[in-house]
């Protein structure tokens, strides 16, 4: 109801508009015609009116100025009111569920981008590679671990992926020297 309403609205504006632009007389008539501020009708402040914007995540300024009213009046209406409170955070939390639910379907279905983006924020995984190198010459422990981490370096800027190799050279390298020398 309130969509048809808004699209009469817009329909009717565009005519207007064009109109004032053709005939100046028309133009002087509607803009002495046209309702003041306080005139403006808006959706009044109930919980079936309150539920499909909480469920859609408006922020509560949006959701105050549908219902034409200042933000902390809203809040106010919001935390005395325990339909309108209720409706509010169930609302929200629907609508987050749904969104889940949609990521979650996407990720199932075989969307690969979804599936790591879910794996890290909800299973709280990494990328995150960890590689061991065991040699006995020390000096050629470093020459591979310089040959594999150029090699990993240039695979993540492919992927835009940042890779800290410092604190993995600095405890080699206190673990190289730190080891006992072998004859």
């Amino acid at each position: 109801m309130h969509e048809q309403a808004c699209k009469r609205l817009k329909i009717q504006h565009k005519l207007v508009a064009a109109e004032m632009r053709r005939d100046p007389e028309f133009a002087a008539m509607v803009t002495r015609a046209l309702p003041k501020r306080e005139d403006t009708t808006f959706l009044p402040l109930a919980p079936q009116n309150l539920l499909p914007f909480a469920c859609s995540q408006c922020t509560d300024e949006e959701m105050a100025g549908v219902f034409g009213m200042e933000l902390e009046q809203f809040k106010r209406a919001i935390e005395e009111d325990d339909v309108l409170k209720s409706v509010y955070k169930n609302g929200r939390l629907a609508g987050q569920a749904t969104i889940r639910k949609g990521q979650y379907d996407q990720a199932v279905s075989g969307d690969r981008v979804m599936l790591q983006h879910l794996g890290k924020h909800i299973l709280g995984q990494e990328d995150k590679a960890t590689l061991k190198i065991e040699k006995a010459n020390p000096l050629e422990n470093e020459r591979e671990m310089e040959r594999v981490l150029a090699a990993l370096i240039q695979e993540s800027r492919m992927k835009g992926l940042v890779i800290d190799v410092e604190p993995v050279i600095e405890t080699e390298k206190r673990a190289c020297e730190n080891e006992p020398e072998t004859a």
